[in-house]
């Protein structure tokens, strides 16, 4: 009304908002000459961006208004009649003025006070809820008033029931039983059961009624929205290949349907979204080193069409998923990097929305994700600003144990201490030293400790990951897997770690190292999805042949360089195999080891040659679900399953992990596990989707 402008702009309300709030207008004196400075006072007046600076009542503004109306007249020049008509005009003017400057202060208010920055929201708190160090896998109910978890904290892998307010927990299944889902009405409870190497689903009352068994031979299920159905995944090996199977089926039928399949990768966390029309299964390779692998897939429920998406630019794993109130967000966590599940580094844990693809971080927190084993994270929702996860902690050292040649075995000792994670043991030649793959500088490179002296020397520095190592059978140099080609390759350094240079050009994931006492052939695994198996290269990159095909890992070449052992992914089981390395022929021998008590990631099987080439020693795991070290005959074309014997470990205070058998057959050391996981309740996450228990 003054200048004939607006004193802030703004092309929509959020660009006005913060032009009011942050910039200041023109003086009216720059915009229209002849203007009184008091006028211009009247209108800075109101347009201050301070409560205390501004008019507190229309009234005053008004008087100031009509105390400016005699300079208005006052203009020099002017004849009678003129004076009397712009008079009148300023008469009639002055309650349009006062209303528009009204006007003008209230807007400035508005914004200023109801457009306010909103109060900056508290950050996350993380708390602990259980304190055994051996729970995992929360779900919560509906009401958000329990929540449902796994723990072995009394010897047995059972589901437990926990009361949010008040604390008391209970188990409600004998077991061993994992993976615990509220029904949708908050009833029942889901959930798997262990049989002698494979998984059985089950539900129960949550008053802990006997459980009813509704499908046999799967790894988890969910959930449909209206509780009739179950999602579930299988998995089936074929020939030398591994299918995950993606199905539903009826809760009181078990009358299943196949939505899809996909081929030698792991799935895992199975959620069915709230309005029923997909399914949520988080993804990743058989190879926890492998980048670009990591997806969360959405399954249409009727068609079974299969959507991968990659939420982040990050390319570790994700732990389940757990879905938004409406179907329109997933909070997920994944991993910043491959391996580390090696170094305890945190996952980022986000709110991810479908129709904007557009992600949220809420905070970060270790978690467990898959290797070897199918144990992950999950995430459950109590509230619009609460969610419940696993948290996980672990460290591991080296421990050297006498092998005597009986199945009585001496007290050991500690070769490392700290809170890293020491494992991959391989003994050198003479075996004074023992290398391995550790995180305690910060990052996974290779270490060597001196058996006589406890010395502990780091070879490797680089900022890419280096595990998986070994000596060469001279001992001049070592061998090892390294990332720092942008994915996992053979590397060969000198025994001191200089001089390293790059072996092969798998280029997706080359892995496990090891050299024939020729020293003409380095064998390894491959998990690129058209190398797929165990290979041999020469020394110098060329050569390279496929010695088998399928889904292979970890070899181990014999100490005459005849044999390379190595294992085979059979469902969740693992079985050693033999191969002669010049023929490239299959010997015909195998160990099988099904896999129970899946919820540790250890890979059953990873094996070494006894010195004497016919026994192979490996990790397994007893009827109690301890892990320890096996030793077992290798004679070709018999089954040797009565020589097998216990050598070390099966403990329920620690996990085998890994393994070094020494040259003269002595000593053998393992990489021990220690690890705690809790429940955690984190606080001031504001989701977007709101109370969960109100209805959209």
């Amino acid at each position: 009304m003054v200048t004939g402008r607006l004193p802030f702009k703004g092309e929509f309300p959020q660009a006005m908002v913060y032009s009011i709030l942050n910039e200041t207008p023109e003086p009216v004196t720059g915009l229209r000459s002849g203007v009184p400075l008091e006028l211009e006072r009247i209108v800075n007046k109101c347009l201050a961006k301070a409560a205390a600076e501004r008019y507190q009542h229309l009234e005053d503004l008004i008087v100031d208004i009509n105390r400016l109306k005699p300079s208005l007249l006052d203009e020099p020049g002017l004849k009678p009649a003129e004076a009397l008509g712009k008079a009148r005009n300023v008469r009639r003017s002055l309650p349009f003025l006062a209303a528009g400057l009204g006007w003008l202060a209230a807007a400035v208010f508005l914004g200023l006070f109801l457009f306010q920055p909103p109060e900056q929201h508290p950050p996350v708190r993380l708390q602990t809820i259980t304190y055994s160090g051996r729970d995992w896998a929360p779900s919560s109910s509906p009401a958000g008033d329990m929540i449902a978890f796994a723990s072995d904290r009394d010897g047995v892998s059972r589901i437990w029931l926990k009361q949010v307010v008040g604390g008391s927990e209970a188990p409600i299944t004998k077991g061993p039983d994992d993976l615990p889902r509220f029904s949708p009405d908050g009833s029942q409870i889901l959930f798997v059961r262990e049989w002698g190497g494979t998984r059985d689903l089950y539900r129960t009352s949550v008053v802990g009624a006997q459980p009813r068994r509704i499908l046999e031979d799967v790894l988890e299920a969910d959930w449909s929205p209206d509780g009739t159905q179950v999602a579930f995944i299988r998995t089936k090996p074929v020939g030398e290949e591994n299918l995950e199977i993606i199905g539903v089926a009826d809760v009181q039928t078990g009358v299943e349907r196949v939505l899809t399949e996909v081929e030698n990768r792991l799935c895992y966390g199975v959620r069915w979204s709230p309005d029923g029309r997909r399914i949520a299964v988080s993804e990743t390779n058989q190879s926890p080193a492998t980048t670009g692998f990591a997806y969360v897939n959405l399954i249409n429920a009727t068609s079974g069409e299969f959507t991968r998406m990659a939420l982040t630019n990050l390319v570790g794993p994700y732990t389940a998923v757990e879905w938004g109130r409406a179907g329109r967000t997933i909070l997920a966590g994944q991993a910043a990097a491959v391996l580390t599940q090696f170094g305890d580094f945190p996952a980022q844990i986000m709110e991810y929305n479908l129709e904007s693809e557009t992600r949220r971080p809420l905070f970060w927190s270790p978690v467990k994700l898959p290797f070897g084993g199918r144990c992950y994270s999950t995430i459950a929702v109590l509230g619009s600003d609460q969610i419940v996860i696993d948290q996980h902690i672990a460290q591991s050292a080296l421990f050297e144990v006498p092998w005597t040649g009986t199945s009585d075995t001496e007290p050991g000792r500690m070769l490392t201490r700290g809170l890293g994670r020491d494992r991959q043991p391989a003994f050198s030649p003479d075996g004074d030293r023992v290398i391995f793959s550790s995180n305690r500088s910060g990052n996974t490179d290779l270490w060597t400790v001196d058996r006589h002296t406890g010395a502990v020397r780091q070879l490797t520095d680089d900022p890419a990951i280096d595990f998986d190592p070994a000596f060469t059978p001279d001992g001049e140099r070592v061998l090892w897997t390294s990332d720092r080609s942008g994915n996992p390759e053979i590397w060969m350094a000198a025994a001191d770690g200089s001089r390293a240079r790059q072996v092969t050009r798998d280029g997706v994931d080359a892995e496990n190292p090891t050299m024939t006492v020729d020293g003409v052939w380095i064998v390894y695994g491959s998990f690129n999805d058209e190398k797929l198996g165990i290979w041999k290269i020469r020394r110098d990159g060329s050569d390279a042949t496929p010695l088998a095909a399928g889904s292979y890992a970890l070899p181990d070449v014999s100490p005459d360089g005849r044999y390379a052992l190595f294992l085979r992914v059979h469902g969740i089981g693992y079985v050693i195999h033999v191969v002669e390395i010049e023929s490239c022929e299959l010997v015909p021998f195998e160990i099988d080891l099904p896999g129970r008590m899946l919820h540790e990631n250890i890979v059953l099987g990873r094996a070494r040659w006894a010195p004497d080439g016919h026994k192979i020693v490996y990790v397994g795991q007893d009827e109690q679900g301890h892990f320890g070290i096996y030793v077992q005959d290798f004679i070709p074309g018999r089954d040797t399953s009565e020589s097998r014997k216990p050598l070390a470990g099966f403990s329920k205070d620690f996990i085998t992990e890994s393994l070094g058998v020494s040259p003269d057959g002595k000593s053998i050391v393992i990489s021990v596990t220690s690890e705690r996981r809790s429940l955690k309740l984190a606080e001031y996450v504001s989701l977007s989707w709101g109370d969960r228990k109100s209805v959209e």
